[in-house]
């Protein structure tokens, strides 16, 4: 292969391997593994395994804000303390990656902002 043509093909390789990560970071960090339901929600498309996790995530989340407002009934600011550590960042260190990867990003925004503090 002549230098012309080494640097004919270079750029081209490199943008082709530049989409290409660009395509993969879109499905992984905007678009994750949804479709639109019937009734207009998104749908996450989850393994049996990450469904279960995830819903032991929100059965958790929805015990959490009981116990914080019955806490907050007996205006007892130390139980409301121990009640929204149990739904901190703890809790976020569980969800493996590829299941993180098929959340959508309005998703993740919304729980890393609950798990982060923000």
């Amino acid at each position: 292969m002549t230098d012309a043509a080494r640097s004919r093909i270079y750029p081209v390789v490199t943008v082709v391997l530049l989409l290409v990560i660009a395509a993969m970071a879109y499905e992984f960090i905007v678009a994750g593994s949804t479709q639109k339901a019937a009734d207009g929600r998104v749908a996450v498309l989850l393994e049996p395994a990450e469904r279960a996790l995830m819903l032991k995530e929100m059965r958790a989340f929805v015990s959490g804000l009981q116990l914080m407002s019955e806490a907050l009934s007996r205006n007892d600011m130390k139980g409301v303390a121990k009640a929204s550590r149990a739904m901190g960042t703890v809790s976020a260190r569980d969800v493996p990656l590829a299941m993180l990867g098929k959340l959508p990003l309005q998703f993740k925004t919304l729980a890393f902002g609950v798990h982060g503090g923000s």
